[in-house]
């Protein structure tokens, strides 16, 4: 995503009233406006390139979050994968902590983005997604997006499926995905 892109998301974003805001410290959301590529690898090369099919339920958006399970979500997960119910979804919310009034009123696009630096989430964060919608021809959400190089070295040699979590901008919930290595791109 190009600096430009991303000045005219918090212009959009600061136009808004207060009240009609998305909060994002409070939702816990580190990369509303951006894809944060540099907190994942250094170098662009050791990211490589995934797609991403939503199990049930769930649209992917872009600039959308692709996190690891941890040991809680595992159990949920097996529960529900056992079943295999096509309308079951999976959504979980992050702990959140009430802020003080003052820690609101981040109007300025420097205090906004200092702030937004500051918020950490329970999971790790894997990986983006680039872009996402609605595929009729899976019927499901579907979205393409780039992932550790680290993580998919270890986990395809452990198995053929690899499903994580993925949560939009602005939403409070993890939605559960299958990830799949785009190897012609």
């Amino acid at each position: 995503m190009s600096a430009s892109t991303k000045s005219v998301l918090i212009e959009k974003y600061l136009k808004k009233p207060p009240k009609k805001r998305i909060n994002y410290q409070r939702i816990g959301f580190p990369y509303p406006f951006e894809s944060n590529f540099e907190c994942l690898a250094s170098d662009f090369g050791e990211l490589l390139p995934v797609e991403i099919l939503m199990f049930s339920k769930g649209i992917p958006q872009e600039r959308a979050i692709i996190c690891m399970f941890n040991k809680e979500d595992l159990i949920l997960c097996e529960e529900i994968l056992k079943k295999k119910e096509k309308n079951s979804t999976i959504m979980y919310r992050e702990n959140l902590k009430k802020r003080t009034l003052g820690d609101l009123k981040a109007l300025k696009e420097e205090k906004l983005m200092e702030n937004l630096k500051k918020i950490k989430i329970e999971r790790e964060i894997i990986g983006f997604l680039t872009c996402g919608d609605f595929s009729r021809k899976e019927c499901k959400g579907k979205g393409i997006g780039f992932i550790k190089k680290e993580i998919i070295q270890v986990i395809f040699k452990e198995r053929k499926e690899f499903f994580a979590l993925v949560r939009n901008p602005g939403s409070r919930y993890y939605y559960l995905c299958e990830v799949k290595e785009i190897r012609n791109l």
